[in-house]
């Protein structure tokens, strides 16, 4: 599957799998990040006492740089997939911007994942089932 492209379909078991996998890598990295991070945070949970130096390690800048490259690259992923994946139900891509809006964003994915794709082709490709 050619993860950057917008033009085709896809129908929801990889839309739905790659979503969830993109999820449970952002988990994996933020509880490295929480990992690295817990030495320095003051023991008495007042935030006023943290030693900023601490942060500027190069183990807490180092995750903390991973961290946004792949929001960057998860989000430029799901915007792509999701792009196709409203295509398979017939939709402009456009509606992707539904995936910005909070609380929204979370139907979107449910809608994306649950509703059958259109049977046969359609006018953004042929049918990913093969129907």
């Amino acid at each position: 599957m050619k993860l950057l492209e917008t033009a085709g379909r896809v129908n929801r078991a990889p839309y739905i799998g790659y979503t969830i996998g993109m999820n449970v890598a952002a988990v994996i990295l933020f509880i490295a990040l929480l990992v690295v991070m817990i030495p320095f945070l003051p023991a008495d949970g007042d935030i006023d006492d943290i030693d900023m130096a601490a942060f500027e390690s190069a183990a807490v800048l180092a995750i903390c740089v991973v961290m946004f490259l792949f929001v960057v690259i998860s989000t430029i992923l799901y915007v792509t997939l999701s792009i196709r994946r409203l295509h398979d139900l017939e939709k402009d891509g456009m509606f992707v911007l539904l995936a910005f809006v909070p609380t929204v964003n979370f139907i979107f994915w449910l809608y994306l994942c649950l509703v059958k794709g259109t049977d046969g082709p359609n006018q953004y490709g042929e049918d990913p089932l093969g129907n």
